[in-house]
C-alpha cells in the first residue's frame, strides 16, 4: 500500500481503488483493509476528544462528496462540511474577473482564502467534521494553478502578494488528510457517468493539476 503524505498535517493515508464502489472500501492498516465508515472512527479515536477535520483529498469524480454524503447518512455524529462555492463564484462574475490575469487572479484567490477561512470557523462548532476538500486544497490550487497553465508567474510573488490571506488559511490545516485515488480509466469512466455535474475543470484537472498534487 503507497501512503504518501500530503503536506502539512498529521495522518495521511492513499486509498486504492475500488474506492467506494463497490464495498466503500478505505486505506489498510496493518494490511486489512477497511469501511470508509471504520475509517472515519479511528482517526476519532485517534484524537481522544480532540477537536478534529478531517479532509477528503483527490482528482475529481474520485468521490470525493460521495464518501462525504455516505458519512453524512451513516456517521451522524460527524459534522460534514461539503465544498460551498456559490457566493464566491457568482462575486468573480460580478466583478467581471478572469483567472488568467495576474492581478484578477490574486483578486479571485483572496475570495477564495477567505472563503476558506470561513468554512474552518463555522467547522469550529462541531466535534468531528469531514470536509470535502479542506484548507489545503485552496493553498495548493493558489500556488500551483498558475504553474499548470504554463503562467510565468512567480509562486514567490503569489506567496507575498497573498500573504496575509495565505497565512490565515494556513491556520485553518485539518488535522488528518484522506486522499481518495484511482486510476485514470475509473477517474474517466465516473466522471462520464455523473450526468448531475458539468466537471468542465475536469480534464485540466486530471492531466496537469493532479501530477503536481501527487508531487505535493
Amino acid at each position: 500500500m503507497d501512503t504518501r503524505k500530503l503536506r502539512g498535517t498529521g495522518s495521511e493515508k492513499r486509498i486504492v481503488e475500488p474506492l467506494l464502489f463497490p464495498g466503500m472500501l478505505c486505506y489498510t492498516q496493518q494490511e486489512k483493509v477497511l469501511p470508509i465508515r471504520q475509517t472515519v472512527k479511528l482517526f476519532i479515536e485517534k484524537e481522544r476528544g480532540r477537536r478534529m477535520i478531517l479532509s477528503l483529498q483527490g482528482c475529481m469524480a474520485v468521490g470525493k462528496t460521495t464518501a462525504a454524503r455516505y458519512l453524512q447518512e451513516h456517521l451522524p455524529d460527524v459534522h460534514v462540511s461539503l465544498e460551498y462555492n456559490t457566493g464566491v463564484i457568482e462575486e468573480v462574475r460580478r466583478r467581471r474577473l478572469n483567472k488568467n490575469r495576474y492581478g484578477d487572479y490574486l483578486e479571485i484567490q483572496k475570495l477564495w482564502l477567505q472563503n476558506e477561512v470561513a468554512r474552518w470557523q463555522d467547522a469550529q462548532r462541531y466535534p468531528h467534521t469531514v470536509m470535502d476538500f479542506g484548507a489545503e486544497e485552496i493553498e495548493f490550487y493558489t500556488l500551483n494553478y498558475p504553474k499548470s497553465c504554463g503562467l510565468n508567474w512567480r509562486k514567490e510573488d503569489i506567496e507575498q502578494a497573498l500573504q496575509p490571506e495565505l497565512t490565515a488559511v494556513r491556520q485553518c490545516m485539518p488535522e488528518h488528510i484522506l486522499f481518495l485515488d484511482a486510476s485514470e480509466a475509473v477517474l474517466r469512466a465516473r466522471k462520464a457517468g455523473d450526468s448531475t455535474r458539468s466537471r468542465e475543470f475536469f480534464e485540466h484537472y486530471l492531466t496537469h493539476l493532479l501530477p503536481l498534487k501527487r508531487e505535493w
